[in-house]
């Protein structure tokens, strides 16, 4: 039997320094694909749903991931509940905004 490592991701719709985001996602994965035997990108974060449903999908995910990634630079948005829902439920969770700007 293999274990599965679940990982949702999170953020804002504008990033405005895109490129040092990105490498910290990279850095990331490429640190849980050594770190685990397999690793899974949550299935409801790959689907379309209407607006209505997206804060039930977003805690769907975080309720069955081992590990959720944020980028969240204000304090508004559904980024930033479902952030907050994680530190309410004591889910296992990361914003990467503290890695882009505490290196």
């Amino acid at each position: 039997m293999f274990s599965v490592f679940t990982v949702c991701f999170f953020g804002h719709r504008q990033i405005d320094d895109f490129k040092t985001v990105e490498q910290k996602v990279e850095a990331l994965v490429y640190k849980l694909l050594n770190e685990h035997e397999y690793v899974e990108v949550c299935e409801q974060s790959a689907k379309a749903h209407p607006k209505s449903a997206i804060q039930i999908r977003n805690r769907a995910m975080v309720d069955r991931s081992d590990l959720c990634v944020f980028y969240v630079t204000h304090k508004s948005g559904g980024a930033y509940q479902t952030l907050r829902y994680t530190e309410k439920t004591g889910a296992n969770n990361m914003n990467l905004l503290d890695l882009c700007y505490h290196i």
